[in-house]
């Protein structure tokens, strides 16, 4: 007979406690059993499928073929009928696929099917997932990817995601690329509902109301009032089941925080400024160093946020970096378990090469995630150490370009990793590779600069090279010596984990081996801070590269880089990439001062609640942005 190829462009669910496409899609996402709690009707499965594939039965010639005798006959019968039928319904107890021929044009297509003869084991359960995963471009969780479900990246030659089942043979679709950049509400039922108000005891009221409208099962979506120049805002971030309970929260203590001048907050991300500082404050992305990587970073964001997943594929792909793809695909979970996650980090550590690039796309990523939401461009950066060359990067018109990425991974002071400085520190420093000892090391310390500078002055194998805060600073060299520090000043401090000769006189121009000679545009509406005198770049810049070299052959003062964006009038600083220790810092710097520092993701934290968190801050103190991708959908009535 032949292989007959057919196009998945819709897909109708209902089984068990699922009755939608939306909701399985959460349970096949993370892994949650499906109960068999109700039977749905066939012909609402069917009318699904059909809409999500944007179908009219009334419009177009619809033919429904039954599963009777097996999966692969349906979809031969099914090939048969697309002859003369513009869509057939494929259909089982509880799921439907709608098919269509594969050059027919479609609004969501899910995957291509080759069917094979028709002696082919599979069901159209099995259909189902498959193409789901092919589309949204996720793995469920398995045993591969120690049970959490995870992003799934395409393969070194860039060509679509396939997969079997049975004999089947499936080919993921390129549309996902066309969807708009959030998917919020088929990632998850978190929403945001903001209650507006003149004042504390005026909101107050107006939470009340909102409070007892959802006792008496209003729908969420009718009680979104919201009033972007209202005095206050108060963004509340919940499912909708719990919406009722985080009103509660700010029924009992909102006004107690507003009462004592401090911002309302709730561990779900809700948030009400007390003093809103209003959309006159400029925003700025902070970019922190490259060494903080971990296992399972933008695992769910690239899930919320579908732009995110194309710009970290496209980045892998278009830098020539493939080699990295396998590392990132373990970074985004696909690891074994706690002793692979511990394994991934030390193989990073000791390729900084591969790390700085996988750091460099996952920045770029997340910068053009945030762009999206936030409907402006003209913004600020802020780096931290290596931190600068991503901001660099991600500033640019056309990131295509990629500047200095390929030459700074192969660099022969980050290419051995930690083994690099040890080579430099014993060349320099005359010691003999028979010395077992560690030669080189860093301490983080708390205490005032200026007191541990003057410690370290007249030392010529202990340097301070960074000062992160007022009271926090990094110094670097001589392991033995720089403990010897710290206790004779009598300050807490703790070792590094790791360590490197940046920042620091033994940091040598001639070791970036020409990385940064290649000149580059960025974007003038991005106005850049650097480390290198302490203020922006002027704008028009051609000698980035340079001043890039040396920052980094010098101390580091991020607190006074992070005070020269808030002369400028940055008051939101916003960190993309892994963790949230700039963030921290940031926070300690501007203590007292009217300021927002928050991350996009946080290690341990989920991105649901992260980036709803950022959202209902921004928000909150009257940041102009688009809220509809995350305010409640109207319920839907059966």
């Amino acid at each position: 007979m032949g292989e007959t190829r057919l196009a998945c462009a819709g897909i109708g669910y209902a089984m068990g406690a699922c009755g939608s496409v939306e909701s399985f899609e959460r349970a096949h996402y993370s892994g949650t059993p499906i109960g068999e709690s109700r039977t749905w009707p066939a012909e609402r499965v069917q009318e699904e499928a059909l809409r999500d594939a944007a179908v009219s039965a009334q419009d177009e010639r619809v033919v429904v073929v039954e599963v009777t005798d097996g999966l692969a006959k349906a979809l031969a019968r099914a090939g048969e009928e697309l002859a003369d039928a513009d869509v057939v319904l494929v259909c089982e107890e509880g799921a439907a696929i709608a098919l269509t021929r594969p050059d027919r044009p479609a609004p969501k297509i899910y995957a291509t099917l080759a069917v094979p003869e028709p002696d082919a084991s599979a069901t159209l359960d099995d259909l189902v997932r498959a193409a789901l995963s092919l589309y949204h471009r996720y793995l469920p969780p398995g045993p591969e990817n120690a049970g959490v479900s995870c992003p799934w990246l395409c393969e070194r030659d860039g060509a679509p995601l396939r997969t079997t089942v049975g004999e089947l043979t499936l080919t993921g679709a390129n549309t996902r690329d066309e969807i708009a950049p959030v998917d919020w509400h088929y990632a998850t039922d978190v929403v945001l509902l903001p209650v507006c108000g003149k004042d504390t005891e005026d909101l107050i009221a107006a939470v009340t109301r909102v409070k007892e409208a959802v006792d008496e099962g209003a729908d969420l979506a009718d009680l979104v009032a919201d009033d972007a120049e209202a005095p206050l805002r108060a963004v509340f971030s919940a499912k909708p089941d719990a919406m009722a309970r985080e009103l509660d929260r700010a029924l009992t203590s909102l006004a107690r925080a507003h009462a004592e001048g401090k911002d309302w907050a709730s561990p779900n991300g809700s948030y009400c400024a007390v003093r809103p500082i209003g959309a006159d404050g400029g925003v700025a992305l902070v970019y922190p160093g490259l060494f903080t990587l971990y296992a399972g970073l933008s695992r769910e964001l690239m899930r919320l946020f579908p732009v995110v997943h194309s710009a970290l594929e496209a980045l892998a792909l278009d830098t020539g970096a493939v080699e990295h793809r396998d590392l990132v695909q373990r970074l985004l979970g696909r690891v074994a378990g706690p002793e692979d996650e511990a394994g991934l980090e030390r193989e990073l550590v000791n390729d900084l090469g591969a790390l700085c690039a996988i750091g460099v796309g996952f920045t770029t990523a997340h910068t053009q995630l945030l762009r999206a939401l936030l409907g402006r461009r003209d913004l600020g950066a802020v780096g931290y150490s290596l931190g600068e060359v991503s901001m660099i990067i991600a500033a640019q018109p056309d990131t295509r370009d990629f500047w200095a990425l390929r030459s700074l991974g192969a660099m022969p002071v980050l290419d051995d990793g930690i083994a690099a400085s040890d080579r430099v520190v014993r060349r320099k420093w005359e010691i003999p590779d028979s010395d077992p000892g560690p030669v080189w090391g860093s301490r983080v310390i708390m205490g005032d600069p200026e007191r541990v500078r003057t410690a370290v002055r007249g030392r010529d194998r202990v340097f301070l090279s960074h000062v992160n805060t007022p009271g926090e600073v990094v110094i670097t060299g001589d392991p033995t010596e720089c403990a010897q520090v710290a206790a004779e000043l009598g300050l807490p401090s703790i070792p590094s984990a790791h360590s490197h000769v940046f920042h620091t006189p033994l940091m040598e121009r001639g070791y970036f081996e020409s990385a940064f000679d290649q000149p580059v545009t960025v974007d003038p509406r991005v106005e850049l801070f650097s480390a290198h005198e302490n203020r922006p770049f002027a704008k028009g810049d051609r000698d980035l590269g340079d001043k890039i070299m040396t920052m980094l052959s010098r101390q580091v003062d991020f607190a006074r880089v992070v005070r020269a964006a808030y002369v400028q009038g940055y008051r939101y600083f916003l960190e993309v990439g892994p963790g949230g220790v700039c963030t921290r810092w940031i926070t300690d710097t501007l203590a007292g001062k009217p300021h927002v520092a928050v991350p996009l993701e946080r290690r341990g934290a989920p991105a649901v609640n992260t980036v709803a968190g950022l959202v209902a801050r921004l928000a909150s103190n009257g940041v102009p942005l688009d809220l509809t991708p995350f305010l409640p959908v109207q319920k839907e009535t059966t």
